[in-house]
């Protein structure tokens, strides 16, 4: 049969390292369904297009992997706004394909008729129109780029219904195996930035790292753990970055922040230096700006130069990747033979044990008798409200 344009689309999604798609089909999007079988692609079906999209982040958090929601133009596509509005706070890779009114019918109010880009661009970190069947593959190639370059998040594809159904581009899929399949992004600091901060490090008396989303993103788990084994540098957490570091190590003091206990808070408001790793440092995480002390020193390590400065007011900055900055900066600290911090918190450990809320019906209580009662790689899912924290 003949290579149709879903054909192109789905085998450039799939190269670029798509493994799963979720959605439901509308009349506009039928075509992509027969390319998904053909290919031997996953696809999800769900309820609704709201569904699909949380269940396309959900699949992404979990692997690590962009995914990719599909939705049909008109009534549908608009559903797909939540999910993609929280994908994009919480940097997670998503591609939001959607079928757009066909070419040469644009203002002529063809049926189902939704301006996709205008709608889309608030919560997305890009929407791309595909112009032809030749673009393609390049530009799903790039969305899912895209979603996984720098700091990750939500991008829209916008596919005329026309050219799902019409020929597919003529060739391979892609240029390249490094278009296809783009490397994961390993930002690294600059050099005399690391060094200005090991001289801070080296002059501060409370020091604490709070890690945020970003260490799940960049898989930095090792690399945070072996700077605070290496140095004492005591560790808290985000309400995105919770589980960078397991709660039961000596050094951690769990979440802290409006989400945060408040031993942990009251502990995190006397360091004079905070280093935040992978932190937008929104309000929930400064406890709405009750953190860090007015006269604390910060420093801040983002791989998105956007953020850095935004809400914090840095001595230092680090435009970086989590892993590579905590690698260098862990480097250099050995290199100058500073001996790390005291150990001002004391035993960070007895705050676990320590519940958010013992108010009835103790919800903070009733999560540690789940924890107890679950394996440690158990993965605990619970809908947005404060139980999140715990």
């Amino acid at each position: 049969m003949t290579r149709t344009g879903a054909d192109s689309l789905v085998e450039a999604l799939r190269d670029a390292g798509v493994e799963s798609f979720f959605g439901l089909p509308g009349e506009s999007t039928l075509p992509l369904y027969a390319a998904v079988r053909r290919a031997g692609v996953r696809h999800v079906m769900a309820r609704s297009e709201t569904a699909a999209g949380y269940m396309a982040d959900a699949s992404a958090r979990f692997t690590g992997k962009a995914a990719v929601v599909d939705a049909p133009g008109g009534i549908g596509s608009p559903l797909l706004l939540p999910a993609l509005h929280e994908a994009y706070n919480s940097s997670i890779p998503l591609v939001a394909l959607t079928s757009g009114v066909p070419l040469g019918q644009e203002g002529q109010w063809p049926t189902a008729a939704c301006r996709h880009q205008e709608m889309f661009r608030p919560c997305v970190k890009a929407t791309l129109a595909v112009p032809d069947a030749a673009r393609l593959p390049a530009l799903a190639a790039r969305a899912v780029r895209l979603a996984t370059a720098g700091r990750p998040g939500p991008v829209h594809l916008d596919v005329p219904s026309d050219l799902l159904a019409g020929p597919g581009a003529p060739g391979p899929t892609t240029a390249s195996s490094s278009v296809a399949r783009p490397a994961p992004s390993r930002l690294r600091p600059d050099a005399s930035a690391v060094a200005e901060v090991v001289g801070l490090l080296a002059s501060a008396r409370r020091p604490l790292l709070v890690a945020g989303g970003g260490v799940h993103l960049s898989g930095a788990y090792d690399r945070l753990a072996a700077l605070t084994d290496a140095f004492r540098i005591p560790v808290a957490t985000t309400f995105n970055g919770k589980g960078v570091l397991a709660e039961t190590h000596p050094h951690s003091l769990g979440v802290i922040g409006a989400k945060g206990s408040t031993a942990a808070n009251d502990l995190a408001s006397r360091a004079d230096l905070v280093l935040w790793v992978g932190s937008k440092a929104g309000d929930k995480s400064t406890g709405f700006g009750r953190l860090p002390a007015p006269d604390a020193v910060c420093v801040q390590i983002d791989i998105d130069e956007e953020e850095l400065g935004r809400v914090l007011s840095p001595r230092c900055v680090l435009h970086a990747d989590a892993a590579a900055a905590l690698t260098d900066l862990e480097s250099a600290l050995r290199a100058a033979d500073w001996h790390g911090a005291p150990a001002w918190t004391g035993a960070t450990g007895a705050l676990l044990d320590e519940p958010h809320d013992t108010t009835p019906p103790a919800p903070g209580v009733l999560v540690q008798v789940v924890e107890r009662a679950c394996p440690d790689d158990t993965a605990l899912v619970a809908d947005a409200s404060r139980a999140c924290s715990w």
